[in-house]
């Protein structure tokens, strides 16, 4: 699967294929968008490691030829069929994207309306907002195509057209299941087997959500141990993706752990945002566990971050988000920890026993 670079790069020697028999197309440099006038020679040997061209050349920086093979014909095509087999039955979106999708839905033309959005936006409301779009485009319902920062192209998807449906279906698939009781272990669990999202909630009752999960970003590991140290020593089982063993299946794994927290913590910083599975996998997950099934969220402010803009500002913060871990000494982060693991244990034991 390409990158979007090399999408972009694929789309643009297609718009100029004349279908000839040679499979040969060439242009301008300028075809190309601007970011990567300067690096076309860098894109195309990757189209050529990829298998979709047999041989290119750039010439003076101003012009390019290339001979296509047939698997770059059908790309796009191959790729969706293959999106298709492999798309989950459905992506259900935080209450900011799907309030973004249905304007784009209904806009006139979607590309402007996104245009206007980031004209009007703060520094913080454009980093929210590309982290919207980029949500959209991940699971599968927009392909927006960018040009100087912005988008000039926008691909709406049968599945982004179909999205009302999908979630009435889901909810009331949704609402089947809660009414139905599943035998559950740590091993093993029976049931129908029906996955929403990323994660097969389906199979566990509300019950069986009894964990504690931390979810933080590698840059913000050293608070995530400290917070650790303090669930240890007041024996307090969780479960963050250090547990994940050799030879496990990572991604297997922090599914599985999803599925079954009930009390989520997350370590809330810049770097949260930015990382690409919390976003597209945790964060979305856990917040519909808390919407839909009564899961516990408690975020920790690490480092001052756009939270404001997110769907996590509707929780309350476990300490001032003005004065993050970052800002406090050691004296004082030992102080947000106590406090918070004894709003944990009291979250613990109005659980029922199992």
């Amino acid at each position: 699967m390409l990158d979007k670079a090399g999408e972009d790069a694929l789309r643009v020697i297609l718009d100029h294929y004349d279908d000839n028999e040679e499979l040969h197309a060439a242009g301008s440099t300028t075809a190309f968008p601007a970011y990567m006038r300067l690096s076309v020679g860098a894109t195309l040997e990757k189209l050529k490691a990829s298998g979709l061209l047999g041989c290119y050349g750039v010439f003076l920086g101003a012009s390019w030829s290339v001979y296509l093979t047939p698997n770059a014909l059908t790309y796009f095509e191959d790729k969706e069929h293959y999106m298709e087999r492999n798309r989950p039955m459905f992506q259900k979106l935080p209450s900011n994207a799907e309030v973004l999708l249905d304007e784009i839905l209904n806009a006139e033309n979607a590309a402007q309306l996104l245009r206007d959005k980031f004209a009007s936006c703060t520094s913080k409301q454009d980093a929210a907002l590309r982290a919207i779009i980029k949500d959209l485009r991940i699971k599968g319902y927009i392909n927006p195509q960018w040009a100087d920062n912005v988008p000039f192209f926008v691909e709406i998807t049968n599945s982004a057209r179909t999205y009302a449906e999908q979630k009435a279906e889901y909810e009331r698939q949704q609402n089947a299941a809660a009414t139905t009781t599943y035998s559950t272990s740590e091993n093993s669990i029976s049931g129908s087997n029906v996955v929403f999202g990323n994660v097969a909630n389906s199979n566990l009752s509300k019950a069986a959500r009894q964990k504690v999960f931390v979810s933080y970003a590698r840059k913000d590991k050293d608070y995530k141990d400290e917070l650790c140290q303090h669930l240890k020593a007041a024996r307090i089982k969780w479960w963050d993706d250090t547990h994940i063993k050799a030879g496990d299946k990572w991604d297997v794994e922090i599914k599985r752990a999803l599925a079954r927290a009930k009390i989520a913590i997350l370590m809330v910083s810049a770097n949260f945002f930015a990382s690409d599975y919390i976003w597209d996998e945790e964060y979305p997950n856990l917040l519909a566990a808390a919407e839909e099934e009564g899961a516990t969220i408690l975020w920790v402010p690490v480092s001052t971050c756009f939270y404001k803009d997110t769907d996590i500002a509707k929780y309350q913060a476990v300490t001032d988000p003005n004065k993050p871990l970052a800002k406090r000494g050691d004296a004082e982060r030992d102080d947000v920890y106590t406090d918070l693991v004894r709003r944990i244990k009291e979250l613990l034991k109005a659980l029922p026993k199992t």
